[in-house]
Protein backbone atom coordinates (compact mmCIF):
# COMPACT_ATOMS: atom_id res chain seq x y z
CA UNK A 1 0.00 0.00 0.00
CA UNK A 2 1.14 3.59 -0.65
CA UNK A 3 1.97 6.14 2.04
CA UNK A 4 -0.59 8.38 3.71
CA UNK A 5 -0.66 12.04 4.71
CA UNK A 6 -2.49 13.38 7.76
CA UNK A 7 -3.44 17.03 7.13
CA UNK A 8 -4.68 19.33 9.90
CA UNK A 9 -5.91 22.89 9.25
CA UNK A 10 -6.46 24.62 12.60
CA UNK A 11 -8.08 28.02 12.11
CA UNK A 12 -9.77 30.49 14.39
CA UNK A 13 -13.26 29.15 13.69
CA UNK A 14 -12.86 25.65 12.26
CA UNK A 15 -10.57 22.65 12.61
CA UNK A 16 -10.33 20.51 9.47
CA UNK A 17 -8.62 17.13 9.37
CA UNK A 18 -8.08 14.73 6.52
CA UNK A 19 -6.24 11.52 5.80
CA UNK A 20 -5.07 11.04 2.22
CA UNK A 21 -3.48 8.17 0.36
CA UNK A 22 -0.44 9.34 -1.62
CA UNK A 23 0.60 7.40 -4.72
CA UNK A 24 2.19 8.44 -8.02
CA UNK A 25 1.85 12.13 -7.25
CA UNK A 26 -1.86 11.89 -6.39
CA UNK A 27 -3.69 12.42 -3.13
CA UNK A 28 -6.85 10.35 -2.69
CA UNK A 29 -9.07 11.18 0.26
CA UNK A 30 -9.64 8.42 2.82
CA UNK A 31 -11.46 10.40 5.52
CA UNK A 32 -12.38 14.03 6.30
CA UNK A 33 -13.49 15.84 9.43
CA UNK A 34 -14.67 19.42 9.99
CA UNK A 35 -15.46 20.79 13.44
CA UNK A 36 -16.02 24.20 14.99
CA UNK A 37 -12.96 25.17 17.02
CA UNK A 38 -15.04 26.23 20.00
CA UNK A 39 -16.80 22.88 20.17
CA UNK A 40 -13.76 20.82 21.26
CA UNK A 41 -11.59 21.11 24.35
CA UNK A 42 -8.29 21.25 22.46
CA UNK A 43 -6.49 20.06 19.37
CA UNK A 44 -5.35 16.92 21.13
CA UNK A 45 -8.97 15.81 21.62
CA UNK A 46 -9.75 16.64 17.99
CA UNK A 47 -6.89 14.53 16.76
CA UNK A 48 -7.51 11.63 19.12
CA UNK A 49 -11.11 11.33 17.94
CA UNK A 50 -10.09 11.46 14.27
CA UNK A 51 -7.32 8.86 14.60
CA UNK A 52 -9.74 6.51 16.37
CA UNK A 53 -12.02 6.29 13.34
CA UNK A 54 -12.05 2.79 11.91
CA UNK A 55 -11.01 3.71 8.36
CA UNK A 56 -8.30 6.08 9.57
CA UNK A 57 -6.81 3.56 11.98
CA UNK A 58 -6.81 0.80 9.37
CA UNK A 59 -5.19 3.01 6.72
CA UNK A 60 -2.43 4.11 9.10
CA UNK A 61 -1.63 0.55 10.12
CA UNK A 62 -1.41 -0.61 6.50
CA UNK A 63 0.55 2.39 5.16
CA UNK A 64 4.14 2.06 3.99
CA UNK A 65 4.93 5.54 5.32
CA UNK A 66 3.14 8.42 6.99
CA UNK A 67 3.56 12.19 7.12
CA UNK A 68 1.66 14.73 9.22
CA UNK A 69 1.17 18.35 8.13
CA UNK A 70 -0.26 20.99 10.47
CA UNK A 71 -1.40 24.37 9.10
CA UNK A 72 -1.94 27.03 11.78
CA UNK A 73 -3.31 30.55 11.62
CA UNK A 74 -0.72 33.17 12.50
CA UNK A 75 3.09 33.20 12.53
CA UNK A 76 4.64 29.78 13.03
CA UNK A 77 8.07 28.42 13.82
CA UNK A 78 8.73 25.20 11.90
CA UNK A 79 11.56 24.12 14.19
CA UNK A 80 9.82 24.51 17.55
CA UNK A 81 6.25 23.86 16.44
CA UNK A 82 5.04 27.13 17.94
CA UNK A 83 1.98 28.93 16.59
CA UNK A 84 1.10 32.32 18.02
CA UNK A 85 -2.68 32.46 17.82
CA UNK A 86 -3.88 28.91 18.31
CA UNK A 87 -5.95 28.50 21.44
CA UNK A 88 -4.49 25.06 22.14
CA UNK A 89 -1.18 26.34 23.45
CA UNK A 90 2.08 27.47 21.93
CA UNK A 91 3.77 24.13 21.29
CA UNK A 92 1.62 22.02 18.99
CA UNK A 93 4.24 19.29 18.51
CA UNK A 94 4.47 18.68 22.24
CA UNK A 95 0.69 18.35 22.47
CA UNK A 96 0.24 15.88 19.63
CA UNK A 97 3.50 13.90 19.97
CA UNK A 98 1.98 11.31 22.36
CA UNK A 99 -0.75 10.61 19.78
CA UNK A 100 1.52 10.39 16.76
CA UNK A 101 4.36 8.54 18.52
CA UNK A 102 2.85 5.01 18.41
CA UNK A 103 1.97 5.46 14.71
CA UNK A 104 4.40 5.09 11.78
CA UNK A 105 4.89 8.82 11.07
CA UNK A 106 8.13 9.60 9.24
CA UNK A 107 7.71 13.37 9.02
CA UNK A 108 5.79 16.05 10.92
CA UNK A 109 5.62 19.48 9.25
CA UNK A 110 4.26 22.80 10.52
CA UNK A 111 3.09 25.52 8.10
CA UNK A 112 1.37 28.86 8.34
CA UNK A 113 -2.18 28.32 7.06
CA UNK A 114 -1.74 30.76 4.17
CA UNK A 115 1.51 29.11 3.15
CA UNK A 116 -0.39 25.83 2.95
CA UNK A 117 -3.34 27.48 1.14
CA UNK A 118 -0.99 28.86 -1.53
CA UNK A 119 0.21 25.33 -2.30
CA UNK A 120 -3.43 24.19 -2.44
CA UNK A 121 -4.17 26.83 -5.10
CA UNK A 122 -1.25 25.62 -7.22
CA UNK A 123 -2.45 22.02 -7.02
CA UNK A 124 -6.18 22.69 -7.46
CA UNK A 125 -8.05 21.24 -10.43
CA UNK A 126 -8.92 23.43 -13.42
CA UNK A 127 -12.60 23.60 -12.49
CA UNK A 128 -11.91 24.81 -8.96
CA UNK A 129 -11.74 28.50 -9.90
CA UNK A 130 -14.62 30.92 -10.46
CA UNK A 131 -14.15 34.46 -11.83
CA UNK A 132 -15.60 37.34 -9.84
CA UNK A 133 -16.15 39.55 -12.90
CA UNK A 134 -17.62 37.01 -15.33
CA UNK A 135 -14.51 36.82 -17.50
CA UNK A 136 -12.62 33.65 -18.26
CA UNK A 137 -10.16 32.72 -15.54
CA UNK A 138 -6.72 31.20 -15.99
CA UNK A 139 -5.81 29.04 -12.98
CA UNK A 140 -2.83 30.62 -11.19
CA UNK A 141 0.11 28.25 -11.07
CA UNK A 142 3.36 30.21 -11.01
CA UNK A 143 2.79 33.65 -9.47
CA UNK A 144 -0.17 35.12 -7.59
CA UNK A 145 -1.36 37.10 -4.59
CA UNK A 146 -3.81 35.28 -2.34
CA UNK A 147 -6.41 36.96 -0.08
CA UNK A 148 -8.52 34.77 2.19
CA UNK A 149 -11.17 36.53 4.31
CA UNK A 150 -12.45 34.36 7.15
CA UNK A 151 -12.22 34.66 10.93
CA UNK A 152 -9.35 37.03 10.08
CA UNK A 153 -7.76 38.12 6.82
CA UNK A 154 -5.23 35.68 5.41
CA UNK A 155 -2.72 37.02 2.90
CA UNK A 156 -0.03 35.25 0.93
CA UNK A 157 2.15 35.34 -2.17
CA UNK A 158 3.32 32.52 -4.41
CA UNK A 159 6.25 33.13 -6.75
CA UNK A 160 9.09 31.15 -8.32
CA UNK A 161 7.88 27.92 -6.77
CA UNK A 162 7.87 29.31 -3.24
CA UNK A 163 4.99 30.11 -0.91
CA UNK A 164 5.21 33.21 1.29
CA UNK A 165 2.69 33.84 4.09
CA UNK A 166 1.97 37.36 5.28
CA UNK A 167 0.48 39.00 8.34
CA UNK A 168 -0.46 42.03 6.21
CA UNK A 169 -4.03 41.86 7.49
CA UNK A 170 -2.73 43.39 10.73
CA UNK A 171 -1.61 46.57 8.95
CA UNK A 172 -3.66 49.75 9.60
CA UNK A 173 -6.53 50.06 7.15
CA UNK A 174 -6.56 53.15 4.91
CA UNK A 175 -9.93 54.89 4.66
CA UNK A 176 -10.88 57.90 2.52
CA UNK A 177 -12.15 60.47 5.02
CA UNK A 178 -13.79 62.44 2.20
CA UNK A 179 -16.24 59.59 1.55
CA UNK A 180 -19.04 59.60 4.11
CA UNK A 181 -19.62 55.83 4.15
CA UNK A 182 -15.91 55.07 4.56
CA UNK A 183 -15.61 57.58 7.37
CA UNK A 184 -18.60 56.04 9.15
CA UNK A 185 -17.10 52.57 8.89
CA UNK A 186 -13.69 53.81 10.07
CA UNK A 187 -15.18 55.50 13.14
CA UNK A 188 -17.25 52.42 14.03
CA UNK A 189 -14.26 50.08 13.70
CA UNK A 190 -12.13 52.42 15.78
CA UNK A 191 -14.70 52.28 18.58
CA UNK A 192 -14.70 48.48 18.40
CA UNK A 193 -10.90 48.43 18.58
CA UNK A 194 -10.84 50.55 21.73
CA UNK A 195 -9.63 53.66 19.96
CA UNK A 196 -6.80 52.01 18.04
CA UNK A 197 -6.44 52.37 14.28
CA UNK A 198 -8.52 49.59 12.66
CA UNK A 199 -6.60 47.00 10.66
CA UNK A 200 -7.48 45.55 7.28
CA UNK A 201 -8.39 42.34 9.10
CA UNK A 202 -10.99 44.21 11.17
CA UNK A 203 -12.75 45.27 7.96
CA UNK A 204 -12.20 42.30 5.64
CA UNK A 205 -13.30 39.33 7.73
CA UNK A 206 -16.46 37.74 9.06
CA UNK A 207 -16.62 40.13 12.02
CA UNK A 208 -15.60 43.00 9.76
CA UNK A 209 -18.50 42.49 7.38
CA UNK A 210 -20.86 42.51 10.35
CA UNK A 211 -19.28 45.69 11.69
CA UNK A 212 -19.50 47.45 8.32
CA UNK A 213 -23.17 46.54 8.02
CA UNK A 214 -23.86 47.95 11.47
CA UNK A 215 -21.94 51.14 10.68
CA UNK A 216 -23.80 51.75 7.40
CA UNK A 217 -27.32 50.73 8.47
CA UNK A 218 -27.31 51.60 12.15
CA UNK A 219 -28.75 48.19 12.98
CA UNK A 220 -27.00 45.48 14.97
CA UNK A 221 -26.43 42.17 13.18
CA UNK A 222 -26.99 39.03 15.25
Amino acid sequence: MAGVVLAVDAGGTTVRMGLFRCAEGRLDCIQLSRRASAGWANLEDDLRSFLARTEVHAALEAAQGCAAVFALAGPTDRDTGKGSVTRWGSDIFREVAPLLGPLPFDHCILLNDMEAANHAVVGAAEGSFRPLDGNAVTPPRHRFIHLRPGTGLGMGVFSAGRSFPSEGGSAPCAFDASVADELAVAKHLQVLSGGALPSYEMALSGDGLRAMSEALTGHAVS
